[in-house]
């Protein structure tokens, strides 16, 4: 059921450029890194939370 006052939304595109990213800087396959997203469609307003990445993937 939608309710106005729940924030949602899919990023998968960004949510992969951002995997890919980090898994190439850290020589890893992107399939290994995953790196949180937040924000809107915009390329100003996508953040990638790169803080919040587990230490185990990096």
């Amino acid at each position: 059921m939608y309710d106005k006052n729940k924030l949602f939304g899919v990023t998968t595109l960004d949510i992969i450029r951002s995997n890919t990213f980090v898994a190439e800087l850290k020589g890893k396959s992107a399939t290994e890194v995953e790196v949180p997203v937040i924000g809107g469609p915009l390329r100003v307003t996508i953040l990638p939370l790169l803080s919040q990445i587990p230490r185990r993937q990096l």
